[in-house]
C-alpha cells in the first residue's frame, strides 16, 4: 500500500523526465547550431561535387527516416512497474494444507505478459469440516489500465468458483471508520478542523490521535504540506468522506488517502488485510470460500494474465520481470512441493535466483517447499542483438569507432578538394568547414545507429542520446584536426 514517500518518489519521475527532455533539447539545439555553422561555411565554400554530395544527402535522408523510432525509444520510461501475484491464502488459522502447487507461465511472444495457471491441491488435515475463507492477492500498479481482477478466473475441482473482488481500501474503510467512531475526541477534532480550518487544529489532531494510539508521523511530509500536522491521509479522507465538496476526492485519490489513514491510526488492520504481503504495495483481493469435509482433498486453480515489469536500464533489449509471492503462504497448515514451469517463445533467455533447468523452450524448477524468498524470474529476447552483445559497452565501442572514422574521413575530404585555391584559403577553409561538417555527418550517424541498434543499446531514455551528442560535439575538433592535417599534407605536395 503506497506510502506518501513512495508517491513522492513517483512524483519525481516526471521531473527527471523533464530534466532529460531539457538535456535532449539542449543537445538538439547545439547540434543544429553546428549544422548552421556548417551551412554558413559552405556558402563560401560549397560542398564537393561528385559522390560526396549524394552520399551526404542520402545519409541525411536516412537519419530523418529513423527519427520517429528514435523519439519513441528516447521518450520511454526506464522502469515500468509490473503486477505481482502470489499463492492463494487463508484468512486466518486453518487446518487445511497445500499438498502441492503447479505453477505454469506461458510467456507472450513479446515477453511483456504471461498466461499463468496456478493449481493448488488442498487437504483438510483436521478432524472437523471447515469452510475456509480464502483470498487470491495481487498488487495493483500505477498503469492506467483495466483492473487485473477482470483477467482472473478461479475454479474449484474444475468448476467455476464465485468470488468477490475488493481493494485494500474497501477492506480497510470499515476498520478506519470504526477506529474514528471509537475515539470521540478524534472525531470532534477532525470535524472542527475540517469545518473551520482552525490554525490550532493540526496540533490538536496530532495530540488526540497519538493519545488514542495512532501515529501521525506516517505521513509527516505530506501532512506538513496539507497543514494537518502529519495526519494528512486521515484529514483528507475525513474531509472527502464527509461530503465536503471542495475537498471531494476522486476514487483513486480517496483510496490512497484512506490507506494512508489506516497506516496512521490502524497499522494492525493494515497488516491483517495485507495477509503477509508488503504493506507498501497497493493490493487487490479475490475473496472466496471453499468447504472441506474432514480429510477431504480438493483442487483450486487460478488462471490469469500477468503483465511484466519492464526494465530498460541494464541490457540492450528490454528485461521483463515476473514476481510471484510465496512467503505469505506460511499461513497454511503446511505447504508441499512447488513445480514451476516457464515457457519462453522464440530466441529468449531466462534468469532467476531459483534453480531452473531448460527443456526445449521450457524452463522447469522443482522446489521441495516454500523457498526462503519469493519467486522471481526475468526474460530477455536475443532478437536484434549485434554479435550477441547484451550490455551497452560493446555498442558504445562500435558507435565511437564509426564516429571517429566518419570525422577523419570527412575532414580529409574537405582538405583535398581545393588544391588550386590561395594558400590562406587552403589553410583556413578546412579548419572552418571540416569540424562542423564532421559533426553534422556524425549526427546522422548517431541517429542511424540508434535506430539500427537494439532499443536500449546505448542506455534507457534520453541518456544514450545525450551521451551520443557529446561524441558528436567531439567530432568538431576531430574533424577540424583531420582536415588541417590533410590540408597541410596537400599544401606541401602542391608547393
Amino acid at each position: 500500500m503506497a506510502s506518501r514517500s513512495d508517491q513522492g518518489r513517483r512524483a519525481l519521475a516526471p521531473a527527471y523526465t523533464g530534466t532529460w527532455c531539457g538535456w535532449g533539447g539542449l543537445t538538439v539545439g547545439a547540434t543544429l547550431g553546428a549544422v548552421l555553422i556548417y551551412g554558413a561555411a559552405v556558402i563560401a565554400a560549397p560542398p564537393p561535387k561528385g559522390p560526396a554530395r549524394p552520399a551526404l544527402v542520402a545519409l541525411s535522408l536516412l537519419a530523418l527516416v529513423a527519427l520517429p523510432r528514435l523519439a519513441r525509444a528516447a521518450g520511454a520510461d526506464a522502469i515500468v512497474s509490473g503486477e505481482r501475484y502470489g499463492a492463494i491464502l487463508p484468512d486466518g488459522v486453518t487446518a487445511v494444507r497445500v499438498d502441492r502447487e503447479e505453477l505454469a507461465f506461458a510467456l507472450a511472444r513479446d515477453l511483456g505478459s504471461a498466461a499463468v495457471t496456478a493449481a493448488f491441491q488442498l487437504t483438510n488435515t483436521g478432524a472437523a469440516a471447515e469452510s475456509a475463507d480464502l483470498a487470491f492477492v495481487y498488487s495493483r500498479t500505477d498503469r492506467d489500465e483495466d483492473d487485473p481482477a477482470a483477467r482472473i478466473a478461479l475454479e474449484a475441482d474444475g468448476a467455476p468458483l464465485r468470488f468477490r473482488a475488493a481493494t485494500d481500501a474497501e477492506l480497510l474503510a470499515p476498520r478506519v471508520r470504526a477506529w474514528v467512531d471509537a475515539h470521540a475526541e478524534v472525531d470532534r477534532a477532525l470535524a472542527a478542523f475540517a469545518g473551520a480550518g482552525d490554525p490550532a487544529g493540526p496540533g490538536v489532531i496530532r495530540s488526540v490521535v497519538e493519545a488514542a494510539g495512532g501515529h501521525c508521523d506516517a505521513g509527516q511530509d505530506a501532512g506538513d504540506r496539507a497543514g494537518a500536522g502529519g495526519c494528512a491521509g486521515l484529514v483528507a479522507w475525513y474531509r472527502s468522506s464527509h461530503n465536503e465538496e471542495e475537498h471531494r476526492l476522486t476514487g483513486v485519490d480517496e483510496d490512497d488517502d484512506l490507506v494512508d489513514a489506516a497506516r496512521e491510526v490502524a497499522p494492525g488492520a493494515l497488516a491483517a488485510v495485507a495477509r503477509g504481503w508488503p504493506v507498501d504495495a497497493r493490493l487487490g483481493f479475490l475473496l472466496f470460500r471453499v468447504d472441506f469435509l474432514p480429510g477431504q482433498t480438493r483442487s483450486v486453480t487460478a488462471h490469469y494474465q500477468h503483465r511484466a515489469e519492464v526494465d530498460r536500464r541494464a541490457h540492450a533489449n528490454d528485461t521483463l520481470g515476473f514476481d510471484y509471492w510465496l512467503s505469505p503462504a506460511v499461513r497454511w497448515a503446511g505447504f508441499g512441493p512447488i513445480d514451476v514451469s516457464v515457457r519462453v517463445p522464440g530466441r529468449a533467455v531466462l534468469a532467476s535466483p531459483l534453480p531452473f533447468r531448460r527443456e526445449g523452450d521450457t524452463y522447469r524448477s522443482e522446489l521441495p517447499g516454500l523457498p526462503d524468498g519469493e519467486l522471481r524470474f526475468q526474460a530477455m529476447s536475443l532478437d536484434g542483438l549485434w554479435l550477441g552483445m547484451t550490455r551497452p559497452h560493446g555498442y558504445w565501442a562500435i558507435l565511437a569507432g564509426a564516429m571517429a572514422a566518419t570525422a577523419f574521413a570527412v575532414g580529409g575530404a574537405m582538405a583535398r578538394r581545393r588544391p588550386g585555391a590561395p594558400r590562406w584559403k587552403r589553410a583556413l577553409l578546412p579548419l572552418v568547414t571540416g569540424g562542423p561538417l564532421a559533426a553534422a555527418c556524425n549526427l546522422a550517424v548517431l541517429v542511424l545507429f540508434l535506430a539500427a541498434f537494439p532499443v536500449n543499446a546505448l542506455g534507457a531514455g534520453y541518456g544514450g542520446l545525450v551521451r551520443g551528442a557529446l561524441l558528436v560535439a567531439l567530432s568538431v575538433p576531430a574533424g577540424a584536426m583531420a582536415s588541417v592535417l590533410w590540408a597541410g599534407h596537400r599544401n606541401r605536395r602542391v608547393e
